[in-house]
Order: C-alpha cells, then sequence, then structure tokens
C-alpha cells in the first residue's frame, strides 16, 4: 500500500470546492455555544487588540493640527458658554430700539409742536 514508487494518490476525499465556510461557520457556532464565556473574552480580546493597532497605525498629529483642535475645542466652548448672555443682550438691544423709536416719535412730535408755536409767534410779529 505505502509502495514509495506508486506516485498515484487518492484525492477523492479532498474537495477543495467543498462547504469549508459553512462547515467552519457551524464548527464556531457550537464552540461558542458550548463556552459563551470564553468566546466573549476572546472577542473582548480580539477588539481590544484590533483598536490597539488602529490606533499605532494611525499616523501622530502634527503641532498645528493639535493647535487647530485645541482653538476649535475652545471656541465651541465659548459659543456654549456666551450663548444666553448673547440671547439676554439682544433681547435688550431689541427693546432699547424700541424705546429709542417710540422716545424718537415722541420727541418728533414735540419738536413739530415747538416749530408751529414758533412759526405763529413769527407770523405775529410780521403782522
Amino acid at each position: 500500500m505505502n509502495n514509495p514508487d506508486d506516485h498515484s494518490t487518492d484525492y477523492s476525499e479532498f474537495d477543495p470546492v467543498s462547504n469549508a465556510p459553512a462547515d467552519l461557520g457551524a464548527e464556531l457556532d457550537q464552540c461558542v455555544r458550548r463556552n459563551p464565556g470564553g468566546s466573549l473574552l476572546v472577542a473582548l480580546g480580539l477588539g481590544l487588540a484590533l483598536g490597539i493597532l488602529v490606533r499605532g497605525l494611525r499616523p501622530e498629529p502634527r503641532p498645528q493640527h493639535r493647535l487647530a483642535e485645541l482653538l476649535e475645542d475652545l471656541e465651541e466652548r465659548v459659543r456654549e458658554t456666551s450663548a444666553p448672555a448673547f440671547r439676554q443682550a439682544s433681547k435688550l438691544a431689541s427693546e432699547s430700539a424700541q424705546v429709542l423709536g417710540s422716545g424718537l416719535h415722541r420727541g418728533e412730535a414735540q419738536l413739530e409742536r415747538v416749530l408751529r408755536q414758533t412759526a405763529r409767534r413769527l407770523r405775529g410779529f410780521w403782522s
């Protein structure tokens, strides 16, 4: 049977196009069902290793980029912090504009009265 001169090999049981992925999936499913805690730890370890690998492969930011990120963060925080003050200032400015507008209308009416009275006096002076 094991003749070294015999180079014929029986490949009848070896099928490269078999359901190897499906078999592997079924075997993996059975393994996970038998050892759920161990499978969870393996998955956690793989996720951690992948995260460390991705972080290690990412290039370190240049100082200009780091400074730009810090300034953007600072701008966002200042905007969030000052938003209530800006709303209050806008409300006060709007109210002030309304008061000034009504005051100008009263001032115009008063100026018109003064000019009429002055015109009457001048007419009376000239007549």
